[in-house]
């Protein structure tokens, strides 16, 4: 139950992060901006579709990055037994890198924070789909932002 949550909460995140998005966002923003004055003149759901940006706090994106771990930590009183980590599930993981991706895509700061994270996917990841993902989502990252693959 608790993972199902976890699961729902992570795709939604994702999905939020994809609201309004289009895929030449850079190049319309700039247009917009010169129109400027054409823009003052449109209707308002027309202002409301050129200005639909949510932003998801940067503890969002550090709980999906968490959430790639190879575990989580103990409670206390099983820590005290054993230390050893309990195993993330792999669909938990694969959602969460799904919508890190897609808040990776719609913001450079949160792209450039979870590089090392994409690039520590793709090699130590323990699902071969988890692996392949992080390189699709690396690869749309290089497009996007090629400054922050130098």
């Amino acid at each position: 139950e608790l993972r199902r949550l976890a699961e729902r909460a992570a795709f939604l995140a994702g999905d939020v992060a994809m609201i309004g998005y289009v895929k030449d966002e850079n190049e319309q923003r700039l247009r917009q901006n010169a129109a400027a004055p054409a823009a003052a003149s449109a209707g308002a759901g027309d202002k409301a579709k050129l200005q639909l940006r949510p932003e998801l706090s940067r503890e969002v994106v550090d709980l999906l990055q968490f959430l790639l771990t190879e575990g989580l930590p103990e409670r206390e009183d099983e820590a005290r037994a054993e230390t050893s980590a309990r195993e993330i599930p792999a669909s938990l993981q694969a959602i969460a890198l799904l919508s890190l991706g897609k808040l990776c895509i719609r913001h450079r700061s949160h792209a450039a924070r979870s590089m090392n994270v994409l690039v520590q996917m793709v090699l130590k990841g323990s699902n071969a789909a988890t692996r392949s993902n992080a390189l699709l989502i690396l690869g749309d990252l290089c497009v996007r932002f090629t400054s922050l693959t130098d």
